[in-house]
C-alpha cells in the first residue's frame, strides 16, 4: 500500500516537472512514470534504467521533447538516425507544412482534383534533415491562406 501512494506521489511530481525523476531512484525503471518524465523534460531519459534507455519508444518520446537527450540512450547509432527520420516528420512538420506540397488535394481548371498521396510526402520528407524540417515548419506557419495552382 505505501509502494502505491509513494508511486502515486512520485506520478504526480513527476507530471509537473520530469526532472523530479532523479529523486525517485526506485522508479527509473517504472515505464509509467519514466514515460511521464520523459515527455515533460527529455533529459530524464540520463535516469533512466537501462532497459528504458534501450527501449526505441522511451528514446523517441525523449527525443520529441529535446532531440539532443539521444546521448543518453543505450540505442546505436544507426536507431537514433531512424528515430531522427521519424522525428523530422512526426515533430517537426507540421499540419501546414503538408499542404505546402505539390500532393494536395488541389482544385485543377477543368474541375478536376489532385489528391494528395501521403505514403510519398512521406517517402519525401524523410529526406529532409531536422533542420530542414524545422525551416518548413516555421515557414508554412506564416501562411495563412491555402495555395492554389493554376494547371
Amino acid at each position: 500500500m505505501e509502494k502505491n501512494y509513494i508511486k502515486r506521489m512520485a506520478l504526480e511530481l513527476i507530471s509537473k516537472n520530469g526532472y523530479n525523476l532523479k529523486n525517485f531512484p526506485e522508479f527509473q525503471d517504472d515505464r509509467d512514470i519514466v514515460f511521464e518524465a520523459v515527455k515533460k523534460d527529455g533529459t530524464t531519459l540520463a535516469y533512466a534504467s537501462e532497459e528504458l534507455r534501450s527501449n526505441r519508444e522511451f528514446v523517441l518520446e525523449a527525443m520529441k521533447e529535446n532531440p539532443r537527450v539521444s546521448k543518453y540512450s543505450l540505442l546505436d547509432k544507426e536507431a537514433i538516425k531512424e528515430l531522427m527520420q521519424k522525428l523530422s516528420i512526426e515533430v517537426y512538420i507540421s499540419k501546414e507544412a503538408y499542404k505546402i506540397s505539390l500532393f494536395d488535394t488541389t482544385s485543377k481548371k477543368d474541375g478536376s482534383m489532385i489528391e494528395q498521396n501521403e505514403v510519398t510526402l512521406s517517402k519525401i520528407l524523410s529526406y529532409f534533415s531536422i533542420t530542414d524540417a524545422s525551416r518548413l515548419s516555421q515557414v508554412s506557419k506564416k501562411i495563412n491562406s491555402s495555395i492554389e495552382f493554376n494547371f
